[in-house]
């Protein structure tokens, strides 16, 4: 097993599609059939479960951005949603398709474009709501011999978010990889061992096994439960390794890119921007 290279992918005349732009693509389409599925026959009251979900998510991105950013910066929670979902759904997606998915995150040129589009807001929003010639003087405070610093530390989040999100997701990427070859690959016991340790969970949460199981006491119950945990052993070693590095990884990443991009924007924006809209 090994990692896809970021160039592999196939070619449309002069231009190569590789896997990073597919698997954009891919992510996008699934968020877009996602939240049309969840808006579609949205009415003024909750009629069903879906629309209580589409609104509890809503909710909850307004809430987020309202305590991090402000209330009178609740115009920038659409953004905040697509930029979370987006890079939840980017980062796990090498999770179920390990070996087959290059999570379009573990490309620097992704995290780059993401974080070029936060420092493009930052300045943006900046200058706009503080006045050019504002946001300009404030580069030379609190003296003008510090206006070259200060103009290199308005490039850091570019560095600074790119690299944090690239470097985390690829690095998880890198080690559940090396896990596969190095335990599984490496020894055919271990990978027989893995296999019917998986089709005994199956079979025994899937029967009336699992009941017997919990009618057992004493000594007998003991001998059952050790030797399912040692036949188990590889399966829950290969999940752990998959929920730390692959789900717990990723959607901390998610949140923390997120956090960092509604607090650098938020920063740069005048605190009386809501009396000028």
């Amino acid at each position: 097993m090994s990692i896809s290279e970021i160039t592999s992918g196939f070619q449309i005349g002069p231009f190569t599609i590789t896997n990073t732009m597919v698997w954009t693509w891919f992510v996008m389409l699934i968020l877009a059939g996602v939240l049309i599925w969840l808006a579609k026959g949205a009415k003024l009251e909750p009629t069903g479960t879906k629309q209580t979900i589409a609104e509890f998510i809503v909710d909850l991105i307004n809430k987020m951005v309202s305590s991090s950013m402000g209330a009178n910066k609740i115009v920038f929670a659409p953004y905040i949603l697509a930029l979370i979902s987006f890079l939840a759904l980017s980062n796990l997606s090498g999770f179920l398709f390990l070996g087959f998915v290059r999570p379009p995150t573990a490309d620097w040129a992704t995290t780059l474009a993401l974080a070029v589009l936060t420092f493009c807001m930052m300045e943006g929003f900046g200058a706009g709501t503080q006045g050019l010639g504002t946001y300009l003087k404030g580069l030379a405070e609190p003296v003008a011999v510090l206006l070259p610093i200060n103009i290199i530390s308005e490039f850091a989040p570019i560095v600074s978010l790119s690299f944090r999100l690239f470097g985390n997701i690829l690095g998880g990427l890198i080690i559940g990889t090396l896990v596969y070859n190095m335990v599984y690959l490496s020894s055919i016991k271990v990978t027989v061992w893995t296999i019917v340790g998986g089709v005994f969970l199956l079979v025994v949460l899937g029967t009336s096994l699992w009941s017997k199981y919990r009618s057992l006491t004493g000594t007998a119950k003991k001998i059952v439960t050790w030797v399912g945990a040692l036949s188990l052993l590889p399966v829950l070693f290969i999940c752990f390794v998959h929920f730390y590095f692959d789900v717990f990884s990723g959607l901390m990443q998610s949140y923390i890119f997120t956090m960092l991009t509604m607090m650098f924007v938020s920063d740069r924006i005048a605190e009386d921007w809501h009396a000028q809209q």
